[in-house]
């Protein structure tokens, strides 16, 4: 081995080696907003206050995992809000959702905005 053939093999041996990376560019999420969807949801359970949706039929327009998953924290937000009443009759059956709020006026209160990516403000 000549010296100009080691000194190649000593420069790649102490050539820093890149840091392995996993691209992530095919895992793109659409956002969806967890207080836009309780709006939807009180808007459409309002229109039939006496009726029992199921939770089937309240995602059934839901494009995507995650907004079925938003519009289940939509639900628990409803209900924390007492909007909305649950009927599960057997485990792991279907979920039924009545609205139970009233028909005017906000729904959500400012403990959904945590799922928002605004920063929270701070008081004064």
């Amino acid at each position: 081995m000549t010296p100009e053939q080691f000194a190649l093999v000593a420069a790649s041996a102490f050539t820093p080696k890149p840091k392995p990376t996993v691209g992530l560019g095919h895992l793109h999420v659409p956002k969806v907003s967890v207080p836009e969807q309780a709006r939807l949801l009180a808007a459409r359970l309002r229109e039939r206050p006496d009726h029992w949706s199921g939770f089937a039929e309240l995602v059934a327009d839901c494009d995507s995992g995650i907004a079925v998953i938003a519009r289940f924290l939509a639900l628990l937000e409803l209900y924390r809000e007492r909007a909305v009443l649950f009927d599960q009759p057997e485990a792991l059956g279907d979920l039924k959702v009545r609205w139970s709020g009233e028909n005017d006026g906000a729904v959500v209160g400012g403990t959904v905005d945590e799922y928002d990516d605004a920063p929270a403000q701070e008081d004064e």
